[in-house]
């Protein structure tokens, strides 16, 4: 027998998936849930990690925190074409591409 996923929606954003039991797998905040162009801010995983996301015009970073409470911080920074530079972990340089700018 298969098992069921539920979506919901606030305003045509995904706020939350569960699965068969209503339990919340992920659950997902917004800038402003009120705008449909609206970007994530922060994620809470079914495993109980929390994403943070924040932006800039050159870059996006997500910090991850663990049920242990140890965090990593992952930067993507990106050319003005909007194609990803750079990965950064933990102020490690995990990948670096040519900038097409």
């Amino acid at each position: 027998m298969g098992r069921s996923t539920y979506y919901t929606y606030t305003n045509h954003l995904l706020t939350q998936i569960g699965n068969n039991l209503h339990e919340p797998l992920e659950i997902t905040d917004y800038e402003d849930e009120y705008l449909p162009s609206s970007r994530v801010i922060s994620q809470t995983l079914q495993d109980k990690r929390r994403l943070e996301l924040s932006y800039l015009w050159n870059s996006t970073t997500i910090t991850t925190t663990g049920i242990d409470g140890r965090s990593e911080v992952a930067i993507d920074h990106y050319a003005g074409s909007n194609t990803i530079t750079a990965t950064v972990v933990n102020g490690i340089t995990v990948n670096e591409r040519l900038s097409d700018n």
